[in-house]
């Protein structure tokens, strides 16, 4: 495992949290490129979220994908807990709602956005960045509930997730977290109902509606990977890739990478586990070592 990979996943390489701090104050302020948001995609996730985070890759934009959680740009980074508190205080009032103050931060080297989290704080986002130009991926309702029954509620059902689930028992500082703002996001489109069929689609019809009434017309584009590289390019008014357009999806892979990361997460408290004893023990080993020395001259 690559060493940048393995440190995002270390607790000890990050800033610890101080008692009474939020989660968001313990992230870096400053940015490494200044950037600042130029597109929202606001989608529901398997529109093809995936395919137009990589889209936008391709026309220069930095763009916040679900899977960025796992890897954000900085490696000591620890975006599960932020997230975790931004829906804490949307949902359910504990602690200061996130607003550009916030979002500043966690997004400062992203320009662009796509796919949960973020699609859950639409209002909060197109408020705190009114200049970015919004795209809305739709997608055929029928369609749509079949993609999302056999990723969401496979996954959630699968025994690769069900290790996601016993380790984040016991680790409080990523998994724990990572489960518990999961939950959160699938309940807030149906409050708490996010197995029914009926709901779901309604809450993706309603949430469609919505961005169509709070984004002017003139800066919202409605479109889905399918249509290709030319509307999406007119919108943002970018030239035209001489590549093809990336059609990508990623459901497959989503129960493999999840047991892969229960898997790295045990080793890692395992590690940790061991190591902190070791050190502990060497150290005073060498102290006493040095007052045997000393005590010799």
């Amino acid at each position: 495992m690559p060493l940048a990979r393995f440190n995002s996943l270390f607790p000890n390489v990050r800033h610890e949290k101080q008692p009474g701090e939020r989660a968001i104050d313990a992230l870096p302020k400053e940015a490494h490129v200044k950037r600042d948001m130029e597109v929202l995609g606001l989608g529901m996730s398997r529109t093809g979220t995936a395919s137009t985070a990589a889209a936008l890759s391709m026309l220069g934009y930095r763009s916040y994908h679900a899977h960025e959680i796992f890897q954000p740009s900085e490696s000591n980074e620890w975006h599960v807990e932020v997230w975790r508190e931004a829906f804490m205080a949307k949902m359910y009032g504990n602690g200061k709602p996130y607003g550009k103050e916030e979002f500043d931060i966690v997004l400062r080297n992203y320009s662009a956005v796509t796919d949960v989290p973020c699609i859950c704080f639409a209002d909060e986002l197109i408020q705190a960045y009114p200049d970015a130009k919004v795209i809305l991926t739709t997608r055929d309702p029928a369609k749509w509930i079949v993609s999302y029954e056999n990723l969401i509620l496979k996954l959630a059902e699968s025994e690769e997730y069900g290790w996601v689930r016993a380790v984040g028992c016991i680790d409080h500082e990523f998994l724990g977290p990572y489960l518990d703002w999961v939950n959160m996001f699938l309940r807030y489109w149906t409050n708490g109902d996010w197995q029914n069929r009926e709901k779901l689609i309604q809450a993706m019809l309603d949430h469609n509606d919505h961005i169509r009434k709070i984004v002017p017309k003139d800066n919202l584009l409605e479109w889905n990977p399918s249509d290709g590289w030319q509307p999406l390019c007119n919108f943002l008014g970018k030239p035209v890739p001489n590549v093809p357009f990336p059609h990508i999806n990623k459901g497959a892979e989503d129960a493999p990478r999840h047991k892969k990361l229960a898997m790295q997460r045990i080793a890692i408290l395992i590690t940790r586990s061991l190591i902190r004893p070791i050190l502990f023990v060497s150290l005073a080993a060498s102290v006493w070592i040095g007052i045997r020395l000393s005590a010799k001259v």
